[in-house]
């Protein structure tokens, strides 16, 4: 997530945070399929920050998740020009097959 937040030309994130390799593996950890690698990630934040901001970005990361299930059970859509301006985003990553990206008929 620091990488793919951040433009190319600025600070590399390992200059400007501490921690920002293992704080990057453990959001790809995250996304990933990967119970194994995810532990990994976990285990390498805790050596290198400690318990406690190992527990912050882990918390960080699980209220994202909770902000995403909180808009799919109102009922929040994407607007048809925001799903027209990532379709080739959706197709890439396949986004239809999830049961929160389908649009009612």
């Amino acid at each position: 997530m620091l990488r793919w937040s951040r433009h190319e030309t600025d600070t590399p994130p390992e200059a400007a945070l501490p921690h920002a390799a293992e704080l990057e593996e453990l959001a790809a950890a995250q996304t990933a399929d990967d119970d194994g690698r995810l532990r990994l990630a976990r285990e390498a934040l805790v050596a290198a920050a400690g318990p406690d901001a190992a527990a912050d970005a882990i918390a960080v990361a699980a209220n994202f998740e909770m902000m995403t299930r909180l808009a799919d059970g109102t009922g929040a859509m994407q607007t048809d020009a925001n799903l027209e301006q990532f379709a080739g985003l959706i197709d890439e990553l396949q986004l239809d097959r999830l049961e929160s990206v389908r649009r009612p008929e």
